[in-house]
């Protein structure tokens, strides 16, 4: 800021492109390390970014795997018949 205010607030927006820009490619990719889609794993970075910061932006990958893999070993039974519809009285009064 000592040289303009023009210069720092351009400074200040590359930094932040830059920021947001790894954080992209980043999902890009953890997310095919672990087979995750782009989308899921963007989100799990921003979340565990607003959440924990730097090291949220470390361990988000790491949980958004593990629960993946515990939801594939639970087993989901089939429903066991669909509800029937029931028409309400009609009261007069």
């Amino acid at each position: 800021m000592t040289v303009s205010l023009k210069l720092a607030i351009g400074a200040l927006v590359f930094l932040v492109l830059i920021h947001k820009a790894g954080i992209f490619l980043n999902s890009k990719i953890i997310g095919s390390r672990i087979r995750n889609p782009v989308w899921l794993t963007l989100i799990a970075l921003i979340i565990g970014e607003r959440l924990m910061g730097i090291p949220g932006l470390i361990l988000a990958p790491v949980v958004l795997n593990y629960l993946r893999v515990e939801m594939l070993t639970v087993e989901v039974s089939p429903a066991l018949e669909k509800a029937e519809f029931v028409e309400p009285l009609n009261r007069r009064s």
